[in-house]
């Protein structure tokens, strides 16, 4: 599957950040912990995989989102 759109982004009480994404032939949700932001950001940024292949578009937004994600947490 290829990823088209980052459908949803949410922090959960748990201390996790859940990733939407939706691709042709169906959605996939990526849960990690908040301390792993980084790394997954990272690794969307160096070959645009995270679990699926992403668009380029659709990893810039992804990578964004979760960066957002983080600066929002540290200021709860």
């Amino acid at each position: 599957m290829k990823a088209t759109a980052v459908s949803k982004v949410l922090i959960g009480v748990d201390g996790t950040v859940t990733l939407g994404l939706t691709g042709e032939v169906g959605d996939i949700e990526i849960t990690v912990p908040l301390s792993y932001l980084a790394t997954v950001a990272d690794s969307l940024m160096a070959d645009r995989e995270l679990a699926v292949q992403l668009d380029d578009e659709t990893a810039a937004l992804a990578v964004a989102c979760l960066y957002r994600v983080r600066a929002i947490h540290t200021r709860l």
